[in-house]
C-alpha cells in the first residue's frame, strides 16, 4: 500500500511539475542556440528573420542595449560598425531600453550610430519583447539564422566578425 501512494505522490508531482513549462519553450522556440527565436515585437511592429528578408548565409543581430549602462551602449557603437562593414550578411536590429525616449535619441547621435538599425521600446521591462527574451539581469545579444533559429547568444563582437567571414 505504500508503495502505491508513493506512486500516486510522485506522479502527481510530476504531472504538478510539468504544468509550470512555458509553453514557447515546449512548442520548439527558446532562447538558447538551436532553438527557434520568439518573435520581434517592437512598438506595434512585429517581425522576425523572414520579414527583414534574410537570405541564405545571412544573420540577423538582435541586441539589447541602454545608454545608462557602458558595457551594453560601447557594444552596440561596435556592432553598429559591424553591420555598415557586412550590410550584405548582417542584419543589425538595435533595441534600446533607456527610460526616456529624448536620452535614447540623444545617444544615437552622439554615438554616432546608424539610426536605422535603433529601435526604442518605451514600455520598457513592461513590453512584451522585453519578457519574451527574458532580460531580467542586464542586457543580451542573439545571432539568428534566416530560418529565425538561434545560432549564438551573447556574442562578442569579434566572434561575430569572425562567424561573418566565414
Amino acid at each position: 500500500m505504500k508503495k502505491i501512494a508513493f506512486f500516486f505522490v510522485a506522479f502527481s508531482l510530476l504531472t504538478l511539475s510539468f504544468s509550470f513549462i512555458d509553453k514557447e519553450t515546449f512548442s520548439g522556440v527558446g532562447l538558447s542556440p538551436g532553438s527557434k527565436s520568439p518573435q520581434i515585437k517592437i512598438d506595434g511592429q512585429s517581425f522576425d528573420a523572414k520579414d527583414l528578408d534574410v537570405k541564405a548565409g545571412e544573420f540577423v543581430l538582435l541586441n539589447f542595449w541602454a545608454s545608462y549602462d557602458a558595457v551594453s551602449r560601447i557594444s552596440n557603437v561596435r556592432f553598429n560598425t559591424i553591420a555598415d562593414q557586412q550590410s550584405d550578411k548582417l542584419h543589425y536590429v538595435s533595441v534600446s531600453y533607456d527610460r526616456s525616449i529624448r536620452v535614447f535619441e540623444e545617444t544615437v547621435k552622439l554615438d554616432n550610430v546608424n539610426a536605422d538599425y535603433q529601435y526604442f521600446d518605451a514600455a520598457g521591462a513592461d513590453s512584451d519583447l522585453y519578457k519574451r527574451f527574458r532580460l531580467q539581469n542586464g542586457f543580451a545579444n542573439y545571432l539568428i539564422d534566416k530560418d529565425g533559429i538561434i545560432v549564438a547568444k551573447n556574442i562578442s563582437p569579434e566572434k561575430l566578425t569572425e562567424l561573418l567571414g566565414q
